[in-house]
């Protein structure tokens, strides 16, 4: 029962600190209700039956007849009577105030009462009635406030964050853009000095996960200036006027705390592009709240102080009046990490990380392309798991491993047991896969091959570049095709025609969207010329031409893997037999299976 009602206070307790004005409104109304129920009572309770008004005459004729019970009489010049006869009946009269009159009504043996006649003025009823009056509105008022309707903007907590530019890795390009804000932020007078404007806004763009918030926390904790936060999203009302409202009030707030940084996220969903519909559709809520922000922004001068600092993955659906220079004068597109940035993030996360000798950040930093800074962070953090589950003091090479196994197809399924057949189907699909790299002379490194399921795959084979590359030959994008199609052309060489499994589905969909780019978008087959296909609209002959070229593509990728497999049977065995004693490989072992650690020969 302790527990129940302990419970219940916490819960009460929550609420009350989320909604106080909502708890104020409803203990509120709890008061004015009793307020009405006393009245109600007090009502009822003075309730009188109906009194029948009588001649002074008739009142005298029934005291003398001994017919009165009971009688009120209020005294003054012409005194009031209330009469209760023996009968039940009540009547009402008015006499003369002298004594004699009264004398005469009032015999023995009836109930006589004298009361005070009323002082001008309140009475208790009429002062209740105002306070409940009052009450009720307050109730009301109290209500609303809390209410989506009369909600206002709450107060945004400056505060002054702990990061700083060193803690920020792997986008060196992007933090010198932003060091003369920080100069700015930090002794403004130069700057004023010989007329230089510093941006009033700065936009970073790029994908989620490469540090855009990190970035504008590290310079308001450079510069040593208060950070404001706020979402996009947080702008977004339902009732026309509220969103504005909440812009013209954070500015506001900002203005008090100058210098400042003001960090909105999710740009997009606050400066979408308005609807041009001339009929004047679209959402008046959404345009209003823009065109506050566009003003505010407007208003802002190199003496205020303030450097808004927005974050966005889609510059595309922005209004053209925010990027306009005055507005965001300063577009910083933040790339992805190259395989030094990709180092240095891995440095600054590993700082509290003890790691084992065998941990080379450098290797895995340059094995680890694609990744962003949030995913570097994940990946130091899946690799600190596994060592902890697995007792251990330091995080060693096998902990990363398996982390970038985790983060990039999924986590391993070890306890999944695979029939004997379907265990050989897997190894014969995968060792397919994997001979054709070794075999490719553009392909990537192959680093692991396994049949282990991960996540919906029942293996994989992991290839790492060599490198980073901005761009990609056609030759490299061929041999992908042979090497995605290795495991559908294993399975059919060694089980034979019509053997063919699902195991290869979504080799087939990757092979199918790269030679449909290849075709369609960077114009590298002779039989859809250089024009680009995708994209655009294409005609039912333009269309029945790219899917001819796609198709007669493929299954060239596909004889020229069977041409591989077919010449090296040999190899695929012992690389598919080792695969189902071990489960998992590393490339230099496949590699030595393949032809006894001979060098890569490149096939024709």
């Amino acid at each position: 029962m302790k527990r129940v009602i302990d419970r219940l206070t916490a819960r009460l307790s929550q609420f009350r600190r989320r909604s106080p004005h909502l708890v104020a409104g409803i203990a509120v109304g709890v008061v004015v209700l009793t307020l009405l129920g006393a009245r109600f009572v007090d009502m009822t309770g003075d309730a009188r039956p109906v009194a029948r008004q009588a001649s002074f005459s008739e009142v005298t004729a029934l005291a003398d007849g001994g017919q009165i019970k009971r009688i009120e009489i209020v005294p003054g010049g012409i005194a009031q009577v209330r009469i209760e006869t023996t009968a039940g009946e009540h009547v009402e009269t008015l006499v003369p105030g002298q004594s004699d009159f009264l004398r005469a009504l009032v015999r023995p043996g009836v109930d006589a009462r004298f009361i005070d006649p009323v002082v001008p003025g309140l009475r208790f009823r009429e002062v209740l009635d105002i306070i409940f009056v009052l009450l009720l509105l307050s109730s009301i008022g109290l209500v609303v406030r809390a209410s989506p309707l009369g909600q206002r903007t709450r107060s945004r907590l400056a505060v002054r964050p702990a990061e700083r530019l060193d803690d920020v890795a792997g986008i060196d390009e992007v933090r010198g853009e932003l060091l003369e804000v920080v100069r700015y932020l930090r002794d403004p007078a130069p700057y004023i000095a010989v007329g230089a404007k510093v941006p009033r806004g700065v936009l970073l763009a790029g994908a989620p996960g490469l540090g855009k918030t990190l970035m504008a926390k590290a310079l308001a904790g450079e510069a040593e200036v208060p950070f404001f936060a706020a979402s996009g999203s947080d702008f977004v009302e339902l009732f026309v006027g509220n969103g504005a409202r909440k812009i013209r009030a954070l500015f506001k707030q900002c203005r008090k705390a100058a210098p400042c940084i003001l960090f909105i996220d999710e740009l997009d969903a606050l400066a979408s592009a308005r609807s041009s519909n001339p009929n004047g559709g679209g959402d008046r809520e959404h345009d209003q709240t823009l065109n506050a922000f566009l003003v505010e922004m407007d208003g802002l001068s190199s003496r205020d102080g303030i450097v808004v600092v927005a974050a966005t993955n889609r510059t595309d659906v922005l209004d053209p009046a925010v990027l306009r220079p005055g507005r965001f004068d300063r577009r910083v597109q933040v790339p992805r990490p190259d395989a030094k940035g990709r180092e240095k993030i891995l440095r600054v996360h590993t700082r509290n990380v003890p790691l084992a000798a065998d941990v080379d950040l450098a290797e895995l930093g340059a094995g680890t392309i694609g990744m962003s800074g949030a995913d570097l962070a994940n990946l130091v953090n899946e690799a600190a798991l596994h060592a902890a589950r697995q007792g251990l003091r330091e995080v060693a090479a096998a902990s990363f491993h398996y982390a970038q196994d985790r983060v990039l197809v999924g986590v391993a399924r070890e306890s999944s047991s695979m029939h004997d057949d379907d265990r050989r189907v897997a190894a014969i699909h995968e060792a397919g896969h994997a001979l054709v790299a070794l075999r490719c002379k553009h392909s990537d490194r192959v680093a692991r091959v396994t049949i282990v399921p991960h996540g919906d795959a029942a293996g994989f084979v992991l290839r790492l570049p060599d490198r980073d590359r901005v761009v990609i030959s056609r030759d490299r994008l061929e041999d992908d095709l042979a090497i995605a199609l290795g495991g559908r052309a294993a399975e059919e060489l060694v089980f034979g025609d019509g053997s063919a499994t699902t195991g290869a589905a979504s080799d087939l969909q990757r092979a199918t969207e790269v030679c449909r780019e290849m075709a369609g978008r960077y114009g590298m087959f002779p039989e859809t010329g250089l024009m680009t296909y995708l994209g655009h609209e294409m005609s039912p002959q333009a269309l029945a031409a790219l899917d001819d070229t796609v198709r007669s593509r493929l299954e060239q990728a596909y004889a020229r893997a069977c041409r591989v497999l077919n010449d090296e049977r040999d190899a695929l065995h012992r690389i598919a037999d080792r695969l189902i004693d071990v489960g998992t490989i590393d490339g230099a072992e496949a590699l030595a299976l393949a032809d006894n650690a001979t060098p890569q020969r490149a096939i024709a």
